[in-house]
Order: structure tokens, then sequence, then C-alpha cells
């Protein structure tokens, strides 16, 4: 169960989550906005001819830090890691998630060229926007394993599989239009036992006089229901669309990727869970897959953390002895720690 937005609150005013520092105005409908601090760790890859991971390599990669209001300035092709501003801390009942927006691999997308499947998408494909037009493909996660999963049904009867975190541009039940998540239209699925979010988008010409016309055949669907799945790989594209929305399944469904995203910047933590008993900053993972520098300011919105209840408390919370919890009280950027396996 994914927790709202008033549960999160109460957790952290009874000190059950921590989150330092924290900010009301971070509080999103089922999750909380998490930024980047002004630390990063880059990769020297000269000075080992290759990464063996049974050694430390202590100088494989070097801390920096940008100062004042100065960027870090991320190169195209670059990763590095860096770090979230805020400490996160963990009851031994709860587990978060810092994730993408991810659709399964065999999601059919609609293209100019024909279909093909999330699993089969690269940079520099075409897809449509919401309103039938081509857009590009500007970037393509690997895909991702072990994500909790819903199926997302509407109105008339598609549906999606994809994670908690993929977005939706949605219509609410009074008039509201926004990007919410998954986790977001599950828990706020009716009102008044109708449905409350609804889908809008225009389906791709359907031959090539036609995508000269102009296009008029706006449908509207609702979402009427989400439900756990089992979990599947699943990826993320981001497309050059201004809106960011692309169509998906052969009903032509709009969804939608993340704004940094549609900038080249794919972000990803380098933990899956944040383990119930965690305590630290979350390292990230940040790429650049786009064609120029991107800068990353200190302080800015980088991602979002929701979180989920055990069924009951672990046993053998992140943290104890037994575990070898390598990464337990990190600050900043860490390197990894994997070698320690081996010893």
């Amino acid at each position: 169960m994914v927790l709202s937005d008033r549960t999160i609150a109460r957790l952290i005013d009874e000190g059950r989550i921590g989150i330092d520092p924290y900010d009301e105005s971070l509080l999103q409908p089922s999750s909380v906005d998490v930024r980047v601090d002004r630390y990063f760790r880059v990769f020297h890859n000269a000075r080992y001819p290759y990464i063996d991971v049974k050694q430390p390599q202590e100088e494989l990669t070097e801390q920096v830090e940008v100062v004042g209001d100065q960027p870090f300035i991320l190169h195209p092709g670059e990763f590095v890691l860096g770090s979230t501003l805020e400490r996160v801390s963990l009851p031994d009942d709860l587990v978060a998630r810092l994730e993408g927006k991810a659709l399964a691999l065999d999601t059919p997308v609609p293209t100019p060229s024909g279909w093909m499947t999330m699993g089969e998408l690269q940079p520099g494909d075409l897809v449509f926007t919401e309103l039938g037009l081509p857009t590009v493909v500007v970037a393509a996660t690997e895909p991702m394993l072990g994500r909790p999963c819903r199926e997302v049904i509407f109105s008339d009867g598609t549906s999606v599989i994809c994670d908690l975190s993929h977005g939706w541009a949605t219509t609410d039940g009074k008039g509201v239009q926004r990007v919410v998540t998954t986790a977001d239209v599950e828990r706020t699925l009716e009102v008044d036992g109708e449905p409350n979010h609804r889908v809008s988008g225009v389906g791709p010409p359907e031959d090539a006089a036609e995508r000269i016309a102009v296009l008029t055949r706006v449908e509207t669907r609702a979402i009427v229901d989400v439900h756990a799945v089992p979990s599947v790989p699943v990826r993320c594209i981001e497309v050059s669309s201004p809106r960011g929305q692309f169509l998906v399944t052969r009903s032509y469904i709009p969804t939608h990727n993340s704004s940094l995203g549609r900038l080249g910047l794919l972000i990803h933590s380098t933990a899956g869970f944040i383990d119930p008993g965690w305590d630290g900053h979350v390292t990230l993972e940040l790429s650049n897959v786009a064609n120029l520098p991107i800068t990353i300011y200190h302080g800015m919105k980088i991602g979002q953390i929701s979180f989920m209840q055990l069924t009951e408390a672990t046993s053998t919370p992140y943290g104890d002895s037994a575990l070898g919890s390598k990464y337990q009280g990190q600050r900043g950027p860490t390197p990894s720690r994997y070698w320690k396996n081996f010893t």
C-alpha cells in the first residue's frame, strides 16, 4: 500500500519518517519531492585499466563540490553520482523508492513506420504525441527490474502495465488538469462513485494523406481501475514534445514522461528499495543522454520518494549487524562498496 500525503505528513510529525531538512511544500499527493545536494562524484577512467569489482579502487572517482549558485555541468554521455540534499530515515515497517516513470517492455507503441514495443524503442526513433504528431525519442533507459507494478484499466477496456511512479496527464472530476502518478490515480480513483481521472488525446493519422489534414479525433477515456500485478521488466523513454506526452497501446492512450527527462537527464537511485531501518542520504545515478551539457543547481528538485507499508515490521532492518549494511549513514554521493562482498 502506497502512503498518501496525509499519512506521510503524520508520520513525519511523529518522527517515524525522517526527512532533514524538510519543507511542507515538498509534500505531494503520494510522495515527497527531494532535492539535489552540492556534492557530485565524477569518474576518472584513465586511472585504472578496467573496473575490478573485487577491489576498492579508491581513486576511480573523485568528489567535487559546487559553490554558491554555480551549477554542476553534466556533459553529453557523462555518468556521475549525486546525492539528495535530504537525509532520509525509515522505521522498521516502511520501505521507500525513488523511482523513474516506466512502462512494461511489451507495451505497444504506434510509430510513423509501424508498431513497436517499449522494449524496442531507441533514441532517434519517432513516436506520436497526444495530438497525433511525430515526436523524437531523445532518451531511453535500460530495462528496470523489481519495480512495484500496477495494471491501469481504461473505460474502453484498454489496459497498461506500468510502475507506481509512471505519469499520466489527467483531468479530475472537478475539471482540474495536472500530471499525476499511477500511485496518485490508485489512491483517488473514484469520487462519489464516479471515475476521477480522464485522459484525452488524438489518435495518430492512418495514412500519409491524413497526416497533412487537421487532426480532430479527440477521444477521452476514464481510468476505471488500478490494481497490483506481479512485477515485470519496465522501461521509460523521454520524448522531445514540449508537453512530454506520447501514445501507447493500440487504442492510442496518451501517457507522460518527466520534465527533467525531456531535457535528457536520466535519474535513478543506486538502491532499488530504500530498506526499512535506512538512515542516510540517497546516492543518485545521473546520466546526460542529450546532445548538449545540462546544468544541475544545488537545491533543485531532482525526484520524488514514495513510501509503502510492509505487511509487518521486518525482523532485520537495514543497519543490523547481521546484514553488513555497507551504506548506512552515508553522507553525500558514495562510491560503490561492492568489493566488500568478496572480503
